[in-house]
């Protein structure tokens, strides 16, 4: 293991720390204000890290990019309307991480203007907005995966509704097959998981580099 790679893992860690807390966050917040206290009481209704990050999904996180965080505890016999409601939950989980991704891409922007200098210290503070920036981006196409324990399959349940039991058994029958399939290298040493999420990923943060570059520099 080389030192570049050692430090590409530190330096990545504030920022799957950003993206998982904001998201487990904001997610208790929609479900605490449409009547549901379960997560205050499991203590979700925090920005403390510690609170939303799943040992496993951090781990996973760090290593290959495919990482989630503790599910938000929800009762659904608290909402008028489970399904709509959790939708709200799930949608709005997605656009906190895609405007955090956006908020750093623009940080990055007006980090590189105003702070001068070429020290290292700069250039490490550089990479961590960065990767702020990109991780965010590519986990909210992640979280769009129809997947237990992701978004894009509660999405899928909550518009289907009953009518999703089928889909539901089958995901969570070859939920580890699926897992197995994403991640492992296929060509040229890259995953599918590559190509589903990290180019298309790498494709948003390139549209808010744009947009942040138009304005700011």
């Amino acid at each position: 293991m080389n030192n570049n790679y050692l430090l590409g893992r530190i330096l990545v860690i504030p920022a799957i720390l950003v993206a998982f807390t904001f998201k487990g966050y904001i997610q208790s917040k929609i479900a605490i204000k449409l009547g549901d206290d379960t997560p205050k009481e499991y203590g979700r209704n925090t920005l403390n890290p510690l609170k939303h990050i799943s040992v496993f999904g951090f781990i996973f996180m760090l290593i290959i990019g495919f990482g989630w965080i503790k599910p938000v505890e929800i009762n659904k016999s608290n909402f008028k309307n489970y399904y709509k409601d959790d939708l709200k939950i799930r949608l709005g989980g997605l656009l906190t991480t895609l405007t955090i991704g956006f908020i750093a891409t623009i940080a990055l922007a007006l980090y590189v203007k105003f702070i001068p200098g070429n020290s290292d210290i700069k250039f490490i503070i550089y990479l961590i907005i960065r990767q702020t920036a990109l991780i965010n981006c590519s986990w909210f196409i992640l979280n769009l995966l129809p997947i237990p324990g992701f978004d894009g399959f509660s999405i899928i349940v909550d518009i289907l509704g009953d009518k999703s039991k089928r889909f539901q058994t089958i995901m969570y029958k070859n939920n580890m097959l699926i897992f197995i399939i994403l991640v492992l290298p296929i060509i040229g040493g890259l995953s599918i998981l590559d190509f589903i999420v990290g180019i298309p990923g790498q494709y948003i943060y390139n549209i808010f580099a744009a947009m942040a570059t138009y304005l700011f520099l």
